[in-house]
């Protein structure tokens, strides 16, 4: 279940942040993104599902095949952790440019200090 909430969370981070100061649907992902993105969530679900009965370091692992509502549940988790983190994005830049935080109105970025 770890190995899957990592590989979701992680990837739909990706489609956030490449948004900047938008939401996510407000700007479509190149296609290439988009099918990489499929592709690498179906395979992460995949081995989630699937993986066999090992002890990797000792430790005894399995795949969520004998439990598919935790994979539900972690998928579930993920969508609705991605929804409010894409929105605290959004509203984070909004104060950033409010309080031109580091001058971020001039360039678009912030500019570090030296």
């Amino acid at each position: 279940a770890i190995y899957l909430k990592v590989s979701v969370s992680d990837f739909l981070t990706l489609f956030s942040a490449r948004t900047n100061d938008r939401f996510f649907w407000q700007i479509r992902p190149a296609m290439i993104l988009f099918l990489g993105g499929v592709a690498a969530l179906t395979v992460s679900s995949l081995l989630a599902i699937f993986w066999p009965e090992s002890t990797p370091d000792g430790i005894t692992t399995e795949g969520l095949k004998s439990d598919m509502g935790l994979f539900v549940f972690v998928w579930l988790f993920c969508l609705f952790f991605w929804l409010i983190q894409d929105a605290m994005k959004v509203l984070a830049y909004k104060w950033l440019y409010a309080v031109n935080f580091n001058n971020i109105t001039k360039s678009g970025v912030v500019e570090l200090p030296e």
